[in-house]
């Protein structure tokens, strides 16, 4: 099972969820849950789930993937033309680069936007959202 753990509390993080869930396709199955949360505690290590938090890592069943290579596992997730694209420029784009530009929006997320996705779900996707 695919999660991918975002801090609740940025609206930011909020906000890509939901974006995610709008550009999945349609046997996507990837599950979701706060940093926060009981999940990500029983899940991750205890580093991974203090605060400041790293803003979205992807669990694969096994092992927490961040930055860009979270990414690139969320990408396999997306309908095309929009998967195709992301998988596309994450494959050409050096990690490194990718890893520069995800800190800075990661280091500015809580100013970008007041949102949350709780309010914006219907009942057909809150079951994929864990505690």
């Amino acid at each position: 099972m695919v999660i991918l753990f975002f801090d609740g509390e940025c609206g930011l993080c909020n906000r890509s969820v939901v974006r995610f869930l709008r550009w999945e396709h349609e046997q996507c199955q990837v599950h979701f849950a706060p940093l926060q949360g009981e999940a990500a505690r029983t899940r991750l290590s205890p580093k991974q789930v203090e605060a400041p938090y790293a803003s979205l890592l992807v669990w694969d069943g096994n092992t927490a993937h961040a930055r860009a290579a979270g990414l690139k596992i969320l990408a396999r997730e997306l309908r095309n033309p929009l998967g195709f694209l992301a998988r596309f420029g994450l494959a050409v784009i050096p990690d490194n680069w990718t890893n520069g530009v995800y800190d800075i929006v990661a280091r500015n997320r809580h100013r970008a936007s007041n949102y949350s996705c709780a309010l914006h779900l219907d009942s057909t996707v809150k079951g994929r959202f864990l505690d």
